[in-house]
């Protein structure tokens, strides 16, 4: 699902070094900040890179640059639509919602420090 839904939307690198991780695990990293609401510092980034643990600053970093170009709102749009609106999905909605509410009050601390 990372790969189809959420990795399309995000911003290829144009210059500068090629990455030195797989970006997929640098989601999951960001999905679990926001699904658990652990403090940036304090996310267990050791369980989710493999040999080469990277820091919280990095998975913040790419967070940040990922939220101004607006790669978030976009995958989200494209996983809204391609849910049905029958009564069996609104689990899934429900999730999703949760997931939209969590990043907007996200975004509204950042914005705030900035």
């Amino acid at each position: 699902m990372i790969e189809n839904e959420i990795l399309r939307y995000i911003p290829k690198v144009s210059r500068g070094f090629p990455p030195t991780m797989w970006l997929h695990e640098d989601v999951n990293a960001i999905l679990d900040k926001l699904k658990t609401g652990v403090h940036w510092h304090l996310l267990p980034v050791g369980s989710f890179f493999g040999k080469k643990a990277l820091s919280w600053q990095s998975v913040y970093h790419h967070f940040r640059k990922w939220s101004v170009s607006n790669a978030w709102m976009d995958s989200y749009h494209s996983l809204r639509n391609s849910f049905d609106t029958t009564s069996q999905s609104w689990k899934g909605f429900n999730y999703l919602a949760l997931i939209v509410i969590a990043l907007k009050k996200l975004k509204n601390k950042i914005n705030k420090k900035v």
